[in-house]
């Protein structure tokens, strides 16, 4: 089969299309002879005659009124391609796809997004949301170009990270639990079952994990990926959980919840930026790293703080 030279299908095309070898030369920046030898070597690859020129113009024969029909057909491919490209390496350029956790995604992402987005016109931003684990997983499978996520034990091959800020991580409990208005060693949370976040989580990577040891051994009762499921269950006296301070705030005020005395436990969870290794990032999301950047602060509180009285130029 031979194997056809799309230039030269391009040059017969605006040939036959012009009517005419120096319209079709100017056309490409060539000379009338090199137009003349295309279409030749194309006559020599098809092993047939395209065109019969005579002094003033030239006509197609058989086999140079099929080809002509599959190179417009081609050209009109290519225009389109063109077109469909041009479109996407557009919106390439305003999109940018943004992972983080359920929990900095109610609290933290509108404030962010909304500043970013002031300061940003004419671009599209996609929020994915799941667990620390999740994320890093999308992020490593092209769902996201930057994420914004609770600390885990990432892929130190695969991923950059950046220390964003924090967030603390408190132990709560039911008014009633048996922990309740009383100074604990942490000891004492072995003898009461524990409702946990999942094992995807960064909270149960920074809590339960780290201090599980020859002290804590807790107790399981419970394991969910939803924080309003486990307070749900924290203020019906089935365990005690370890939440941020967001997620407890309200009922901390309304006495549904306690906070549980272990002056010992200092508990944070570091929020990092991560994205890939070695890639380069597009221009809307080195400008989304390079914002983040200037709007970190240690905790979140501080964080969320800044953006509120700040607004668009927040430092």
């Amino acid at each position: 089969m031979p194997i056809y030279n799309l230039n030269q299908l391009y040059t017969f095309y605006l040939v036959v299309s012009l009517k005419s070898f120096s319209k079709a030369a100017k056309k490409l920046c060539l000379t009338e002879p090199a137009v003349s030898i295309q279409i030749k070597t194309l006559e020599d690859t098809i092993g047939s005659q395209l065109l019969i020129r005579t002094k003033k113009t030239f006509v197609l024969t058989e086999a140079g009124r099929l080809v002509y029909e599959y190179a417009e057909k081609l050209y009109d491919l290519i225009l389109d391609l063109d077109s469909k490209i041009t479109s996407v390496v557009k919106d390439s350029k305003s999109f940018l796809a943004v992972g983080t956790t359920k929990y900095l995604a109610s609290i933290l992402l509108p404030k962010l997004l909304t500043v970013f987005l002031d300061l940003e016109k004419d671009v599209s931003i996609r929020l994915d949301e799941g667990s620390s684990m999740e994320i890093i997983e999308g992020l490593t499978e092209g769902y996201h170009e930057i994420a914004i996520i609770g600390r885990t034990p990432y892929p130190r091959n695969v991923v950059e990270y950046i220390e964003f800020t924090s967030v603390e991580i408190f132990p709560v409990a039911s008014p009633k639990s048996p922990l309740a208005n009383r100074r604990l060693d942490i000891t004492d949370l072995n003898k009461q079952p524990l409702i946990v976040r999942d094992k995807n989580s960064a909270i149960r990577f920074n809590t339960v994990t780290k201090i599980a040891g020859t002290q804590f051994k807790p107790k399981f009762v419970i394991e969910s990926g939803s924080t309003d499921l486990i307070k749900e269950f924290v203020k019906q006296n089935r365990g005690y959980s370890f939440l941020p301070w967001f997620a407890v705030e309200k009922d901390l005020k309304a006495g549904r919840l306690i906070l549980l005395q272990i002056p010992e436990l200092k508990l944070q969870v570091p929020v990092d930026i991560v994205y890939l290794k070695g890639k380069n990032l597009s221009p809307l999301g080195a400008r989304f790293l390079e914002f983040l950047s200037r709007i970190k602060r240690p905790t979140l509180e501080e964080t969320i703080r800044g953006l509120e009285e700040k607004g668009p130029r927040a430092p």
